[in-house]
C-alpha cells in the first residue's frame, strides 16, 4: 500500500467518523478540531483537503439530512463555516511550525487554542458580513469550544492509538 492510499484512507475515514457522528449526536462539525489534527499529520496541502472535505460533508449532512433552510444567509453562514475552518487550519499550522521540537502534548493544546481564537473572530467578521453586525456571544462560543475541545480529545486518542498498531498511517506530530 503507497503512501497516497494510506493517507487518503486515514482521511476518508476521519471525514466519515466526524460526519456520522454529528448526524448522530446532531451536532455541529468540530472544524477546529480536525483542522488541528490535520495542520499535525498531514502536509498543509492534504490538510486543506481534509478540512474541505469535512467541512463539504457537513453542509451535506446539513443541508441534506437535517433540511437547512436554503436561503441566501444560512448558504452565506455555511460558506463562512468553510472559511472560519481554513483560518483555524492556517493558525494550527503556523503555532505547529513555530513549535517543532516541544512535547506533542503541548503542541496539540496551543495549536487548538490558538486555531479556536482565531476562528472566532473569523467567525465575528464573518457574522458582520452576513447579517450586518456581529455580537460576542459567550454561551455559544463555550459550547462552540467544548465541542470542540471534546472532538480533539477523542481524535487525539484514537491517532495515538493508530500510531501504535498501524505506524505507516499518518499521526500527529509525526512529519509528513
Amino acid at each position: 500500500m503507497n503512501s497516497n492510499f494510506r493517507t487518503g484512507v486515514w482521511s476518508a475515514g476521519l471525514v466519515a467518523a466526524v460526519a456520522g457522528g454529528c448526524f448522530a449526536i446532531g451536532c455541529l462539525d468540530p472544524l477546529v478540531a480536525v483542522a488541528v489534527i490535520a495542520a499535525g499529520a498531514l502536509s498543509p496541502g492534504r490538510a486543506v483537503l481534509l478540512v474541505l472535505a469535512t467541512w463539504a460533508a457537513g453542509q451535506a449532512v446539513g443541508f441534506g439530512l437535517h433540511d437547512y433552510p436554503r436561503d441566501r444567509q444560512t448558504i452565506a453562514w455555511g460558506f463562512g463555516l468553510g472559511a472560519g475552518a481554513l483560518v483555524a487550519l492556517a493558525t494550527a499550522v503556523a503555532v505547529l511550525w513555530l513549535l517543532p521540537r516541544r512535547p506533542a502534548w503541548l503542541r496539540a493544546v496551543a495549536a487548538f487554542s490558538a486555531a479556536f481564537c482565531a476562528q472566532q473572530a473569523a467567525m465575528l467578521g464573518i457574522e458582520q458580513i452576513v447579517v450586518g453586525w456581529c455580537e460576542v456571544r459567550p454561551a455559544i462560543i463555550a459550547q462552540v469550544g467544548l465541542i470542540n475541545a471534546a472532538w480533539f480529545a477523542g481524535l487525539l486518542a484514537v491517532d495515538a492509538l493508530i500510531a501504535r498498531t498501524a505506524p505507516s498511517l499518518p499521526a500527529f506530530g509525526r512529519a509528513p
